[in-house]
């Protein structure tokens, strides 16, 4: 089996790795093809038209049961309860590389909230502004600075709210039930924060190049400012995702295997 996770990867290529194995999964969040992958696996929750299969018998798989996250994120426990009652924690992650540098962009923000909750700005391995970010929290006991977290899910699961921007980030926020202001790098997180801004899983605070440090910083308020609101944004959230993704795709690859074989047994 070839499990290939490259977006817009021509077809000669697709070719040359579904000919290696007797079964190919191809993952790709927003490509419409064509593809000669006979599994396609689509992560997300946009709305996008099925995509073009040149396969015999394909098999496409796309929604809240199939999107992929670490293992670790089902590891955790879910207590809306605690939610709202004393804000302690807010997490801060715009991502492994952070390119629109939303991590410098906001620490001058979140120094005016009205909370004296701990701070923990998480930043990826490649993002390249960590002393500058350092440089600007130093003297400021309510910051923390994290590089090269190896427990995103543990950070996540023991904060109050989160500070993020899209993609990825949402989903695994959301599948542990923790509300958060999303903050996006590009238009396609854009879309896919208004989903769950809809659902009231989070608050879109836009597309960065497109919204106002006022705006940011007036949103982050209300937000910590409701504990109800909070309790009923975890609640959203976590109904919009699962943990067990990733098992749900090899449980539909092995019934459809089974099936195809079975077919050409007999």
């Amino acid at each position: 089996m070839t499990i290939t996770d490259i977006p817009d990867l021509p077809l000669p290529e697709q070719k040359m790795l579904t000919d290696i194995g007797q079964l190919s999964v191809g993952i790709d969040d927003e490509g419409n093809g064509p593809f000669c992958f006979d599994i396609i696996v689509r992560p997300n929750l946009l709305d996008l038209p099925p995509p073009e299969i040149f396969s015999k018998c394909p098999l496409y798989l796309t929604g809240r049961d199939y999107i992929i996250l670490n293992s670790d994120f089902s590891q955790y426990d879910y207590n809306v309860e605690t939610l709202g009652k004393e804000l302690k924690e807010i997490l801060v992650c715009f991502g492994g590389s952070d390119p629109a540098g939303l991590s410098l962009r906001i620490i001058p923000i979140l120094k005016q909230l009205k909370s004296t909750a701990h701070i923990d700005i998480v930043l990826g391995s490649a993002f390249k502004g960590v002393e500058e970010v350092k440089s600007q929290t130093n003297n400021n006991p309510q910051f923390r600075v994290t590089t090269n977290c190896r427990h995103l899910a543990n950070k996540i699961a023991n904060t109050d709210i989160a500070i993020i921007s899209g993609g990825t980030l949402i989903y695994e926020v959301a599948s542990l039930g923790i509300p958060a202001a999303v903050l996006c790098q590009n238009q396609a997180q854009e879309d896919e924060a208004v989903i769950f801004d809809k659902a009231g899983a989070i608050i879109n605070l836009g597309r960065h190049d497109q919204v106002d440090d006022i705006v940011i910083y007036q949103k982050i308020q209300q937000l910590i400012s409701i504990p109800s609101k909070l309790r009923q944004m975890s609640i959203n959230a976590k109904a919009m995702i699962t943990s067990s993704g990733a098992k749900s795709i090899a449980k539909k690859i092995m019934q459809w295997w089974c099936l195809e074989q079975t077919q050409i047994n007999n």
